[in-house]
């Protein structure tokens, strides 16, 4: 398979594309193209293209952009928004990666009351882990990248939005629980942090109309907890298990 490139901007055949310079970067020295070879061009939004290098050189490469080859059935239509907190060392970053090829639409990163990671530098930090999301993108096929952004209180991070919060002290199931939001093409899955949430916040959640729902005997990391779930609301409301 062709490497894949990230373009702004609607394209569409016959356009010529002028590469970042990472991406220009790594296709001119990791996988040392030259002109002439193929790539393929993700256009978020719209679609995969096949795209032919037409420049290379010092000041980064171009490439013409020809047929489509995939699109938007690459991206769920159901739309999961995981509401997390940020995690210790890398792991957050890793739970980014993993969510966005899984085919989470957003994740938006919450303080809770006992939240461990209270975040600083968060410009940077956010910039990072988009970035990361963006190069997961490339690497799942996916044709829309993630949105990421950080809300200081759960009642702004959940407002207009219903589904699941993974409680291991609910008496329901979470692929129970599911079969009450079948047929929404928008669905929330709250994550609290390793200390549990307070029973206040508990409250709140379910006023809002979010569902506690156990998933399975055993007590996960915050970012197994994300990643296992999202997989499978994706694979009962979403297309994980269809193809």
């Amino acid at each position: 398979m062709p490497p894949r490139v990230l373009v702004k901007g609607p394209v569409q055949p016959g356009d010529t594309v002028t590469l970042s310079q990472e991406d220009s970067h790594h296709i001119l020295h990791v996988f040392r193209l030259s002109e002439g070879e193929e790539v393929w061009i993700i256009a978020p939004g719209e679609g995969i293209y096949q795209g032919i290098l037409k420049r290379t050189g010092h000041f980064g490469a171009t490439a013409e952009v020809k047929k489509k080859i995939l699109g938007l059935k690459q991206e769920p239509q159901l739309e999961l928004i995981v509401v997390m907190p940020f995690i210790k060392g890398e792991r957050t970053a890793w739970a980014v990666q993993k969510l966005t090829e899984i085919g989470v639409t957003e994740i938006r990163f919450t303080l809770f009351k006992r939240s461990v990671v209270r975040p600083s530098s968060l410009d940077n930090k956010l910039k990072r882990l988009n970035r990361i999301a963006m190069e997961a993108v490339k690497q799942s096929l996916r044709v829309r990248i993630p949105h990421i952004e950080f809300f200081d209180n759960l009642e702004v991070s959940t407002k207009g939005l219903r589904g699941v919060l993974l409680d291991p002290h609910s008496q329901t199931a979470l692929n129970s629980t599911l079969k009450g939001f079948a047929g929404m093409n928008k669905v929330g899955l709250c994550v609290g942090p390793e200390g549990g949430l307070e029973e206040e916040e508990v409250s709140f959640l379910e006023k809002g109309g979010w569902v506690p729902a156990r998933f399975g005997p055993r007590i996960l990391r915050v970012e197994t907890a994300a990643i296992a779930g999202s997989a499978v609301i994706l694979n009962e409301l979403g297309d994980l298990g269809c193809c």
